[in-house]
C-alpha cells in the first residue's frame, strides 16, 4: 500500500490500515520529521520525493509490479496522478 502525504490525514490513514491488516506500507512525504513519525507508527518504507523519484522507488520496492492500493492524503493534482501510476 502507498500513502502519499504524512500529515494528520495520512498518519491517521496509516494507523487505520495497519489495524485492518496492511503490512507493507510505503509512506511518502517531503517532511523528514513526518516520515520519522510514519516509521514509528509502522510504515515499512519511506520515500522523500526531494531525494528520490517516488514512482521509480515504488516500482523498485514492488519488483516492478506496483502497489495494490494507493491513497492520496495530499490532494494535489501531481499526487493524484502518482497514486494512479503507482498501482499495479
Amino acid at each position: 500500500m502507498l500513502i502519499l502525504g504524512m500529515g494528520p490525514i495520512g498518519l491517521l490513514t496509516l494507523q487505520a490500515v495497519l489495524q485492518y491488516g496492511a503490512r507493507e506500507i510505503i509512506a511518502v512525504d517531503m517532511n523528514e520529521e513526518r516520515l520519522a513519525i510514519a516509521r514509528k507508527l509502522g510504515a515499512a518504507h519511506l520515500i522523500c520525493p526531494s531525494q528520490t523519484d517516488t514512482l521509480e522507488e515504488v516500482k523498485r520496492l514492488t519488483g516492478g509490479a506496483g502497489v495494490d492500493t494507493a491513497i492520496d492524503a495530499v490532494g494535489a493534482g501531481l499526487t493524484r496522478r502518482q497514486c494512479l501510476l503507482a498501482c499495479a
